[in-house]
């Protein structure tokens, strides 16, 4: 069986498998419900996948439309696509509509044909007949002409994919083949309808057309990708050298990407420089770059390249040496008129005069804790040496040391400057640091983070404490400040709770605890805790007491 890639109909597919092995225990009324229930989700889910199907075939009618020389051979395929599910469509829908007439009790079908017989859903009055499928699909013969429509459909929509992509291509409408046993072969039409009750036959009908209707999106959108998602035309080649550096010291390596890159000619790219939005955007796993997006990612724009040849030109001329950094997206317009955005980020780095900045735990900062740097300037003594920074506060604490106190995360820049022998304070360069917050700790009691825990050892437990595991600063620390206890007694009946405040148990979370026993679930949740830079939600955590 092929597995569908939506997870609502993965779901759908794993209800159904359920049902069959429920069926094999014993066919009551709510088996017979819940294959309603499973065919009355199928078929929402797909109405949903038939808005997609008119979509896809939207976009590959207005790419004929737009340009029908480099269109025409997927537009062809998809009209065929659309032909051969079709037919099976219709095939299926007209024998799911003979079982219905049957199974209704008054000849009627669709709709009509499922009425309230006290579940509260509309069902088959003979629901539970075990014949009527039989009938139908392996007397009639009309399941074998079934499996014959499915595999010659199946074998036509492979053509359609070209032969270098059809070996990984796999279509959600599986192959209809006898099952081999150790007696033989099986009929695939026997394996799947002989013996089952009306809900389960037509349930599983509705389902072959669901992986159909599955099938044609794939497809589809197989034939889309092929056609070319941008369709943009790039006319002219030229090789490209980037190194990793043009400047290297003695000893280090030189490294450069050579490769040709390619443009148009015809079309002037828009090259913006500003603020890119990335929470919307994606990062292609391999270029390890920004995916190209049709919704702008500029949050703000700083400026306007011009372009040669394709290609903005960005000319910058620093004031203060280190790092720099921009960002920023190319436009295009696409032929169908709308535009493509390739949002990029890069830097490089201004020589200085070896100023030297460093975080005396890691290269970077915490926000709500005391930061510990030290500054220096080869050349100048430490007393000499200030500092600034461009968030948050830093505190000259003498011999070069300094303490950064940062209320963002993000990004801080550290300007170092010296004063000479005259008084005159001199910037000497600057480094950017990344800024984080501290993180998160985790809620524990008897030093675990949950689990299973001995009766006698939970109750004999205090309180609740917030522990921050592995971080580099010491002296850091989080209280409890309120919770909830969830109880769940192994003799008790429902959920019984109880808030809690601070860190030791009191009041009714001391009585519940007081109480564990093996078999007991006892639940912390919404565990707050207030530490640098306020409060903050833990994970919840829950014991179970053996």
């Amino acid at each position: 069986m092929a597995l569908p890639k939506e997870p609502r109909q993965q779901m759908i597919n794993m209800m159904y498998l359920v049902l069959i092995a429920l069926l094999a225990m014993n066919v009551s009324k709510e088996v017979l419900k819940a294959f309603r229930m499973v065919q009355l989700s199928i078929d929402r889910s797909n109405d949903q996948t038939e808005q997609k199907i008119e979509n896809l075939y939207g976009k590959l009618s207005f790419e004929m439309q737009n340009d029908p020389k480099r269109a025409k051979e997927y537009f062809i395929k998809a009209n065929l696509v659309k032909k051969y599910c079709g037919e099976l469509n219709d095939f299926m829908d007209d024998l799911q509509k003979i079982c219905e007439s049957k199974g209704s009790g008054d000849g009627s079908s669709g709709g009509s044909a499922y009425q309230d017989r006290g579940q509260g859903i509309g069902e088959l009055a003979k629901a539970d007949d075990n014949e009527i499928g039989s009938e139908v699909l392996i007397f009639k013969k009309k399941g074998f002409e079934l499996q014959d429509r499915i595999n010659s459909t199946r074998h036509r929509l492979l053509q359609l994919v070209d032969s270098a992509d059809r070996k990984n291509f796999i279509l959600a409408l599986s192959p209809a083949e006898d099952v081999v046993t150790n007696d033989g072969k099986e009929p695939w039409v026997n394996n799947m309808f002989e013996g089952m009750p009306l809900a389960a036959v037509v349930t599983m009908i509705t389902k072959l057309k669901s992986d159909l209707k599955s099938t044609e999106v794939d497809l589809l959108t197989h034939l889309l990708k092929k056609l070319g998602e941008f369709g943009i035309q790039f006319d002219v080649l030229e090789p490209q050298v980037i190194a990793n550096s043009n400047y290297l010291n003695l000893g280090e390596q030189y490294r450069s990407s050579i490769f040709v890159s390619a443009y148009s000619s015809t079309q002037k790219p828009m090259v913006y420089l500003g603020e890119l939005d990335t929470s919307f955007l994606s990062i292609n796993e391999q270029t390890g770059k920004y995916n190209a997006t049709n919704t702008s990612p500029l949050a703000s724009i700083s400026d306007s390249l011009q372009t040669e040849n394709g290609k903005g030109i960005l000319e910058s001329l620093p004031e203060i040496p280190g790092k720099q950094s921009y960002e920023g997206a190319i436009k295009l317009k696409l032929p169908n008129g709308n535009s493509i955005y390739f949002p990029f980020k890069s830097d490089y780095t201004v020589g200085n005069a070896g100023v030297v900045a460093s975080a005396d735990k890691l290269n970077l900062l915490y926000v709500g804790i005391d930061n510990e740097l030290t500054l220096s300037v080869p050349g100048f003594p430490p007393g000499r040496v200030r500092g600034s920074i461009s968030q948050g506060t830093l505190i000259q604490k003498g011999n070069g040391k300094f303490i950064a106190q940062v209320g963002n995360a993000g990004l801080a820049t550290i300007n170092i400057s010296v004063v000479d022998d005259k008084g005159v304070q001199k910037v000497m360069g600057s480094k950017r640091f990344r800024v984080k917050r501290v993180p998160k700790p985790l809620a524990k009691v008897a030093k675990m983070n949950g689990g299973r825990i001995r009766a006698a050892k939970f109750r004999a437990q205090l309180g609740i404490i917030a522990e921050l595991e592995n971080f580099v600063y010491e002296g850091i620390s989080y209280k409890i400040t309120s919770y909830e206890l969830l109880y769940v007694g192994q003799r008790a009946d429902g959920i019984a709770s109880a808030p809690g405040r601070g860190v030791r148990f009191t009041g009714d979370v001391r009585k519940f605890i007081d109480k564990a026993e093996p078999g007991d679930l006892y639940t912390f949740t919404g565990i707050r805790a207030k530490g640098p830079g306020g409060i903050t939600k833990l994970s919840d955590i829950t014991f179970r007491i053996n």
